[in-house]
């Protein structure tokens, strides 16, 4: 079974999600999307047994590595003052690409992504 991989989990939003997710599974089914893997709020996640996975929104083949092994994306947006719009792009394009579908339900299906 792949990973559940959350992206902006080091934010606010993303934060309280992961603690969330980490109530109903194991944290060894979890990854999450990081820009610094070097960041004491990283080093505390991996402790607890979450898997980082460095990607940049903005750098499409860094998003194409950290999604190996990924069956399950949840996207929570980061706060960008640049361009949002290439942001959810990348990702939406990385997921028609390894050809995982989009979910409108608020349930989880293999080789879906949640947006």
């Amino acid at each position: 079974m792949g990973k559940i991989l959350i992206t902006g989990a080091t934010g606010n939003l993303g934060s309280r999600t992961l603690e969330l997710l980490l109530k109903k599974v194991p944290s060894n089914q979890v990854a999450i999307l990081v820009r610094n893997p070097e960041s004491d709020k990283v080093a505390r996640l991996i402790k607890e047994g979450v898997e980082a996975h460095q990607g940049d929104y903005f750098d499409y083949n860094s998003l194409l590595q950290a999604f190996d092994g990924v069956e399950k994306v949840m996207l929570i947006s980061a706060v960008a003052f640049t361009d949002r719009n290439t942001q959810h792009f990348n990702v939406i394009a990385l997921q028609s690409r390894l050809g995982l579908s989009k979910s409108s339900s608020r349930r989880s299906y293999e080789k879906k992504i949640q947006i």
